[in-house]
């Protein structure tokens, strides 16, 4: 399984265990405290929001390519969920002022989880590859030059494809993809 691949797993299986850790942490403190739907709601949201905070990033941080620009957009961005959360939130309590029919834990019972969930779909457009991102692996894949994917001896000044290092050889695809896989294939066939 590639990287990219455990990540888009491990981010679907998050989503999901966020929204489950908010139902359950909800009944139970709805259950077990005097708090009514409205603070329930809410502060379940002050517990899980942070956790939410701290893992997503965990998850894609070695597949971004963190940059100042990108850093600032993301703190913005965690600001800026939470007040178009927030924004949400008000525009329901004024609308069930106005008109009396609707009641504010329905407000609190849907912008909590949008907050925890407008964070991370947002982050997705923030830290996206780009063109300059490309081109600045492209750069340091040069610099770096083709190591060998066993041991990772510097191989760029060697005019074979067996590493002088561990002895191993390789195809010119394994070299240039890195692939250890494809080597264990080979000697598996």
């Amino acid at each position: 399984m590639t990287p990219t691949t455990s990540r888009l797993l491990l981010s679907m299986i998050f989503l999901c265990a966020q929204v489950s850790a908010y139902l359950v942490l909800f009944n139970i403190l709805y259950m077990s405290t005097p708090w009514d739907e409205f603070q329930t709601h809410i502060y379940t949201g002050v517990a899980l929001h942070p956790v939410g905070l701290i893992l997503w990033p965990l998850i894609w941080v070695r597949a971004v390519r963190w940059t100042s620009l990108r850093i600032v957009a993301t703190l913005a961005w965690t600001a800026g969920s939470l007040l178009l959360a927030g924004a949400v939130f008000v525009g329901w309590i004024i609308l069930a002022a106005v008109t009396g029919w609707m009641d504010e834990d329905y407000a609190s019972a849907i912008c909590v989880p949008l907050a925890m969930i407008l964070w991370p779909l947002g982050t997705v457009f923030i830290w996206q590859d780009r063109l300059g991102d490309r081109a600045a692996r492209s750069r340091a894949a040069q610099r770096e030059g083709v190591k060998c994917p066993g041991c990772g001896y510097a191989l760029s000044d060697i005019r074979s494809t067996t590493c002088p290092e561990c002895g191993r050889t390789f195809t010119v695809r394994e070299l240039v993809v890195g692939g250890e896989q494809s080597t264990v294939e080979r000697e598996d066939k």
